[in-house]
């Protein structure tokens, strides 16, 4: 009998025990899911370079009703092709230019603060919003038509240009935010 009892004891324990494991197996599966949600940790962050202007394509998505008092809205976009991950943190710089690359007018104000650092996977792209003020709105400005827009991704020296007509001023017309999640581009 003390036998028999040793082992239903055995057998609770050992029960027990399984029970245990797959409870803490599950729970960390849980964890590094919703880790993998919030995003990677900051220390992954650091080990994935930033994003050079080579690694980036970089365009210009025009919203449905993008005019409101006196301005027009934009998304400057930047999709990573490079292949592998990168960061990128901060706002854009954005000016104005010619058709032969000279700039016009003012380049884009963005504000002091910097938010969160973005991790571009493969294909994924991020986007800033470009605000540009309706030459109408400032009684001494002397429009002139640019070409395009030359776009400096955040905390980089080289730029691309995006062909976009847009109507410039000397005095500061464009306004930029910093870099922040967009949709996920579908390729075909």
């Amino acid at each position: 009998m003390g036998l028999l009892c040793l082992g239903r004891r055995a057998l609770t324990a050992f029960a027990l025990g399984t029970l245990l494991v797959v409870c803490v197996a599950a729970g960390a599966s849980t964890a590094r899911s919703e880790s993998s949600e919030r995003g990677p940790s900051p220390a992954a962050q650091v080990a994935v370079g930033k994003c050079s202007t080579s690694m980036l394509s970089v365009w210009i998505e025009k919203p449905e009703g993008n005019g409101a008092l006196g301005s027009r809205y934009f998304y400057v976009q930047f999709t990573n092709l490079s292949g592998r991950a990168c960061t990128l943190r901060g706002a854009p710089g954005v000016s104005a230019v010619s058709l032969s690359g000279g700039r016009l007018g003012a380049p884009a104000a963005h504000a002091a603060i910097h938010g969160p650092t973005q991790l571009l996977g493969s294909h994924a792209t991020v986007s800033s919003l470009l605000k540009i003020a309706v030459p109408g709105v400032f009684p001494s400005c002397h429009p002139r038509l640019a070409a395009g827009l030359r776009i400096y991704p955040p905390n980089q020296r080289t730029s691309k240009v995006v062909p976009l007509p847009v109507q410039t001023c000397p005095q500061p017309f464009m306004f930029v935010s910093e870099v922040q999640p967009s949709k996920q581009v579908e390729y075909p």
